[in-house]
């Protein structure tokens, strides 16, 4: 019909009554009290104004009209054109009169496995599934949400009128939680262990896994698990105990649990009341090989690594500072590890945390070596330019700058190696970027051995000299969690040099103390330290440092060439300082660092396309109640009073020795013995004439080779 009034004669033409002039078109007809013309040209019937009165009904209206207007009988076909016109502007009129409709919608029915996740439409809370929801037509975006599961994102395109179902199964992200039953910590070698575990899970368990020192034991398809575990044939001391659990979407989580198998203590050989130069015989290890092997450990840790910033103007880029503001709270990360281990020792290394050798358990006693701390935790120290450092624990490997250095958080590079007389090698690798030094650190555990020896090499990969410091740092806390204040620390050393202390009585950086008694205290018992203390050794008289726990009963000693590596330093907190720095626990520890130049003062240099390489061992050592001295082959505690010596030998292997005591007018003893790492020699020697001067105590092999050399003093 619009069509037809467009191009035909007639036009429809409205009047507002008392309004103004007309507008024409059908289009421009609008509500209220109002008339409707209708105009005929004039090549027709003339110009014929035909009124209609649009406020009566609309039959009675056209006809009024109609006969008002038009002649009969010729006048009546051209009444039907008109009123075909009229009809069609009362319609549109009245379309125009009438309420807006409201507009059409879809509906969306939303289904989710497991039901009850919340939903979420263009950021609107909508309830929980099951639901439908009405909605107007166009794209929306929904998310859906559960407890344990993967948050699920979606975009649907509605039409008007549509049903569109969605039916979403969620994803599982929650891993099972493992329940043990209690074991006995220290049961005797020979017991019957009745392991029982279970696990539970949102989404149900497919399987349950027990492992005994990484060796498969039993598996279940996710019902409790029960094992009896005869440990008539294992070795005494440590053993861990693993069960891994699998939920039905895979995931994976494990908790362990570590016995210690406990046998009666040998019966001691009693010392001779004349010395003989006879050995005792003890059982030697088993040259069992080293095994090797690798795993996963579980460590909360702070959510740093978002907040790691890079600054192209700092002199450690491209190596990251920390906006501590965007750091966020601990969540449990899984870390790789490689494992070594003997009779004796376990080594457990974390090369994504900068290839740090984390954990050292002596075995016999499975007491740990090294601090863990039980969370990672970004502190304030490390290089300046950097402002972080994670006080992680374990030994780590710093360069090329003092205070921790750029690479301790960084992943390096691992891959082991067996050799043919059964030790193994870990070796570990990370080129530093900028000064282009190549750092190379191999760690080998050999069978039937409580030591290890690490080797280190750096490599200067330019055709131009490199200034660098280079320190090993170990944090130790010798079979406990937490440092105790009974702790003792050996410098070999009459005098030390102050890095950095909150104890004003000891003077500031660059001070000169003595050692190991200063201002009235022995600084060798950390019960003595009233605030944190850093100091060096730079003119350490022989090439070992130590720590140890009298408590625990065990220690650690460092034996290093001092002649490529001088540096000596240890730093410990204080009873009094506030470890909330770097942990949550309020754990404390103590460092002993190694390195290439004797203070954080110094600079070494290597040469262009030059290296630097040495080997240096680590000792733990048990059972001596102290420590006095060590090499690589013995670490021993002796006393002097002026009238007894009390004596206490270890060594990291089997082996028969020969211990003697001289002063200035000859031998006042000599033993031979064979001791080892759970078997110290001990001997109270009270000689039968005067002493000239201080005894000397000498530890070598029966054929004479001698392994150590030490003047006796009163402590």
């Amino acid at each position: 019909m619009d069509e037809l009034l467009e191009h035909t004669g007639p036009s429809c033409r409205t009047v507002n009554e008392g309004k103004g002039h007309p507008t024409d078109g059908p289009e421009s007809c609008t509500a209220g009290q109002h008339n409707t013309a209708i105009i005929t040209p004039s090549n027709a019937l003339g110009n014929i104004h035909t009124l209609f009165n649009l406020d009566k009904p609309l039959k009675k209206a056209i006809i009024d009209a109609m006969k008002k207007r038009l002649p009969r009988p010729a006048g009546w076909p051209l009444l039907i054109f008109l009123l075909s016109i009229c009809i069609a502007c009362y319609g549109r009129l009245r379309q125009d009169q009438s309420a807006p409709t409201a507009p059409p919608t879809g509906l969306l029915k939303i289904r989710s496995t497991p039901e009850g996740a919340a939903i979420v439409v263009s950021g609107q809370p909508q309830g929980q599934t099951p639901i439908d929801l009405p909605l107007p037509p166009g794209e929306w975006r929904l998310e859906l949400s559960y407890p344990g599961y993967l948050t699920h994102g979606a975009s649907i395109t509605l039409a008007a009128g549509a049903v569109v179902t969605l039916p979403v199964a969620l994803q599982d992200v929650s891993p099972p939680a493992v329940e043990w039953e209690d074991l006995p910590a220290q049961p005797e070698q020979g017991a019957t262990l009745l392991v029982r575990a279970s696990a539970r899970d949102n989404g149900g368990v497919s399987r349950l896994e027990l492992s005994i020192d990484g060796e498969a034991c039993a598996r279940t398809d996710g019902e409790p698990l029960v094992h009896s575990w005869e440990t008539a044939t294992a070795r005494p001391g440590e053993h861990l105990l693993r069960i891994e659990a699998t939920d039905l979407a895979g995931n994976r989580t494990s908790e362990e649990r570590r016995v210690v198998l406990v046998i009666p203590p040998p019966t001691a050989t009693p010392t001779p009341a004349a010395p003989v130069p006879t050995a005792s015989p003890l059982p030697r290890p088993s040259a069992v090989p080293v095994t090797i092997r690798r795993g996963t450990l579980d460590i909360a840790t702070y959510q740093y690594r978002q907040a790691l910033r890079s600054d192209p103007q700092s002199p450690a880029h491209p190596y990251p500072g920390l906006d501590r503001s965007r750091v966020g709270p601990p969540v449990a990360v899984r870390y790789e590890t490689i494992i070594l281990e003997n009779d004796y020792l376990r080594l457990v290394f974390l090369p994504e945390l900068g290839g740090r050798l984390y954990q050292c358990t002596y075995l016999p006693t499975g007491q740990n070596l090294f601090y863990n701390n039980t969370v990672i935790k970004p502190s304030p120290w490390g290089p300046p330019e950097m402002g972080w450092w994670l006080a992680a624990g374990g030994m780590e490997w710093c360069l090329p700058v003092d205070e921790h250095g750029y690479v301790t958080a960084e992943p390096w590079e691992a891959e082991t190696t067996r050799n043919a007389d059964g030790s193994a090698i870990v070796r570990l690798a990370c080129t530093e970027r900028t000064r282009n030094i190549r750092a190379e650190i191999a760690v080998t555990l050999a069978p039937g051995e409580a030591r290890f020896h690490v080797t280190t090499t750096l490599r200067n990969l330019d055709a131009e000299p490199r200034q660098f410091q280079y320190w090993l740092n170990a944090m130790l806390s010798p079979g406990t969690a937490s440092l105790s204040a009974s702790t003792r620390f050996l410098l070999p050393a009459s005098e030390v040099v102050v890095h950095s202390t909150g104890d004003t009585s000891l003077g500031g950086p660059h001070s000169t103390i003595a050692w190991p008694i200063s201002s009235g205290r022995d600084l060798s018992v950390y019960g003595s330290w009233r605030n944190y203390l850093g100091v060096f050794a730079p003119t350490a008289k022989a090439g070992y440092m130590g720590i140890y726990a009298p408590e625990a009963d065990l220690g650690m000693a460092r034996v290093f060439p001092r002649e490529t590596v001088p540096g000596v330093k240890l730093f410990a907190f204080g009873l009094g300082f506030d470890p909330a720095l770097y942990t949550d626990d309020g754990s404390q520890y103590a460092e002993l660092w190694g390195g290439v130049t004797p203070t954080f003062w110094d600079w070494a240099t290597l040469p262009p396309q030059g290296a630097l390489t040495w080997t240096e061992t680590w000792l733990p050592i048990h059972g001596l109640g102290g420590l006095s001295g060590a090499s690589r082959e013995v670490a021993f505690r002796a006393t002097w009073d002026g009238t007894t010596v009390q004596l206490a030998v270890t060594t990291p292997r089997v082996q028969d020795l020969a211990v003697s005591i001289a002063d200035g007018h000859g031998e006042l003893y000599r033993q031979g013995c064979t001791a080892g790492p759970e078997r110290p020699f001990r001997a109270t020697v009270r000689p039968d004439r005067d002493v000239i001067g201080a005894p000397v105590l000498r530890v070598g092999r029966p054929g004479g080779t001698l392994l150590i050399e030490h003047t006796l003093g009163p402590s």
